[in-house]
């Protein structure tokens, strides 16, 4: 246990050095968040984990960034503050909506849990990021029937503020996609945002063209 505990900090620092290293330590520290006792999770909290996890977002190697995407899932999960704020400092929001765009399913999931977690205090600052694109991209793909309950509820979100983008959405033709997906739709909280958002943005539009 001593031993473990020990490694810790090592591990943690030989996420800033080469790929190898970040590979093998990454691997590590979420073996050992995942199945370690709430004193280990706490001493690799306070080794600084979030922020180099963070960081890796962009490694240039794929399987490290998808290590630590996981591994702030698992971190995340439980919604404590200081943990969401450690990761937003560390300049997570935009490397998330950047991960919206990828091509693999885990991405985009695990980018949508994070983000789901981040937009309940700081939806401008995942509105600033442009999230918007990434998930439009996602409700016009047909193969993201997975990814509809977060990413429904991260559009309500978006919509909820004073100033959504109504003109992306209108350029997209959002609307004629939202009533698609409603009408072939059985889960009920993905019903629910969508047709929010459908009048929400049916009822803003219509102000910005009498407005004009």
């Amino acid at each position: 246990m001593e031993g473990i505990n020990d490694a810790i900090p090592c591990l943690v620092k030989a996420l800033d050095t080469n790929e190898e290293n970040q590979m093998e330590a990454a691997s590590a520290l979420g073996i050992m968040f995942a199945k370690g006792t709430k004193g280990q999770r706490k001493k690799i909290i306070n080794a600084g984990l979030i922020p180099k996890f963070t960081r890796l977002l962009n490694s240039s190697e794929d399987s490290i960034t998808k290590i630590a995407l996981l591994g702030l899932v698992d971190i995340l999960v439980g919604e404590k503050k200081d943990h969401v704020e450690a990761m937003i400092n560390a300049g997570g929001i935009p490397k998330l909506v950047e991960l919206l765009h990828s091509s693999e399913d885990v991405r985009v999931k695990g980018s949508q849990s994070l983000l789901v977690i981040a937009a309940d205090d700081h939806i401008q600052k995942v509105i600033d990021a442009k999230v918007h694109d990434g998930l439009f991209r996602i409700i016009f793909s047909d193969d993201q029937v997975e990814s509809l309950p977060k990413c429904s509820f991260l559009l309500r979100k978006i919509f909820e503020v004073d100033s959504p983008p109504i003109q992306q959405a209108i350029d997209t033709n959002l609307v004629s996609r939202l009533v698609q997906i409603l009408n072939a739709s059985e889960d009920e909280s993905v019903e629910t945002n969508l047709a929010f958002v459908c009048i929400s943005l049916a009822s803003r539009a219509k102000k910005t063209t009498l407005n004009h």
